[in-house]
């Protein structure tokens, strides 16, 4: 009897151990995606930032970035992954090439990125929502991904919330990435520099609408910023770089700022920015931009403090005007209807014999757009409708969500 109650009081002590025990969710797994929200191509490696928004894992270790080598038609090859916290944004990446044929000038760092990092070929960096931090993850020549590698940086405290927006700006000697946030304060579109070299960090307020896309003019050393609705339309916003400090006052050396609404809504309708890309340069011509747009009820917005309706989307074609006065004069060329949920927008690699760039723009419905800027045309890619046992589901899946594209030259 007394082995009995013995026997009964290690039950209760374990029983009591058990229920105040928490199962902690495991780390993600490093051979499969996992709702993936940045994506990039870098020497024929597809670069995947997962964001297990689902906590399915650990949220510590639930995110991750994959280097899937699509080279074979009937598997791909996990040639390098990494864990990083969860809820991962936009992913961009610093090259160590030179600028030339096939490589985006504005990714292309050269000897800043060799000089402090002789093994990468490359910076995937992005922000985690979750933690509210900024990462660089090494990438070596074999698509190896480390946050361990000298001059990695996984974990970079951000001064703000939900980073999600980030694009590359490297020149001169410097490896800079920029990152934009969903959720501040006071609703404010928050820019903050990060120094891919030291890890420094300056940020600066561009006012209303949080900064959701960026696009990086290398040769004006200008940044291009394109925000979301809060209670009004957001304009299109600039920051000039050249011989500045970004966040100082005016006074003491700080950047100039300037913005632009483009007269494309009247009325209750209004539009809010979603996403912006940079055309190849033409000799002679003012550089040209590419947006997507969202189309919604501005009168709802305002009661409500940010868009809650979709009307449709556009992808526009701007031409972006130096003025005499040092600013910028975005000028509408085109207007075209991409449907609803209008989201990123990409241009592809330049076609060579002076022809102008073809562009990708891709809607949260599941329709891929390309857009001929030679000839005006565009093509849509959405319904699986005419093959025999057809679906029409969308050809590319619901909610497509990254895009990007290889800078590889074509022809």
């Amino acid at each position: 009897m007394l082995g009995f109650g013995r026997r009964l009081a290690w039950f209760a002590v374990a029983a009591l151990a058990a229920c105040g025990t928490e199962v902690k969710p495991p780390s993600a797994p490093l051979d499969r995606i996992r709702l993936p929200t940045g994506l990039a191509v870098h020497d024929g490696l597809v670069l995947v930032a997962s964001s297990n928004a689902d906590l399915l894992y650990d949220a510590a270790t639930g995110g991750t970035v994959l280097a899937l080598d699509p080279s074979s038609l009937d598997s791909v090859r996990v040639a390098g992954a990494v864990t990083v916290r969860s809820f991962a944004g936009e992913l961009a990446v610093a090259r160590a090439d030179q600028p030339g044929p096939g490589v985006p000038d504005a990714e292309a760092c050269g000897t800043a990125i060799t000089a402090a990092f002789p093994s990468a070929s490359a910076l995937a960096v992005f922000g985690t929502r979750g933690s509210n931090t900024l990462d660089v993850v090494h990438v070596a020549a074999d698509g190896t991904l480390s946050c361990d590698a000298p001059g990695a940086r996984c974990g970079i405290g951000a001064p703000f919330r939900d980073p999600f927006a980030v694009a590359v700006a490297c020149r001169t000697g410097r490896a800079r990435a920029f990152a934009g946030y969903l959720s501040t304060a006071d609703a404010s579109a928050r820019v903050t520099e990060l120094d891919l070299t030291t890890g420094a960090l300056r940020s600066v307020s561009l006012g209303a609408g949080p900064a959701r896309a960026f696009a990086y003019d290398r040769e004006r050393d200008r940044l291009y910023v394109a925000g979301l609705a809060t209670g009004a339309p957001t304009p299109l916003r600039w920051i000039d770089l050249a011989g500045c400090t970004l966040g100082a006052a005016p006074a003491a050396g700080g950047c100039t700022v300037g913005e632009a609404t483009l007269p494309l809504a009247g009325g209750s309708t209004a539009l809010e920015l979603r996403s912006i890309a940079l055309g190849h340069p033409v000799d002679g011509q003012p550089r040209r931009a590419f947006v997507t747009a969202r189309l919604y009820d501005g009168p709802a917005a305002a009661a409500v403090g940010g868009r809650n309706t979709d009307f449709g989307g556009l992808l526009v074609v701007l031409d972006l005007v130096d003025t005499a006065a040092g600013g910028v004069d975005p000028q509408v060329v085109a207007a075209m209807d991409i449907g609803f949920g209008a989201q990123d927008v990409r241009v592809l690699p330049p076609r060579g014999g002076g022809l102008r760039d073809a562009v990708a723009a891709l809607t949260g419905s599941g329709e891929l757009w390309i857009y001929d800027d030679e000839t005006g045309a565009l093509a849509r890619f959405g319904a699986d409708t005419s093959s025999p046992g057809a679906t029409g589901a969308p050809v590319l899946g619901h909610e497509p969500f990254a895009l990007a594209v290889d800078p590889v030259k074509i022809g």
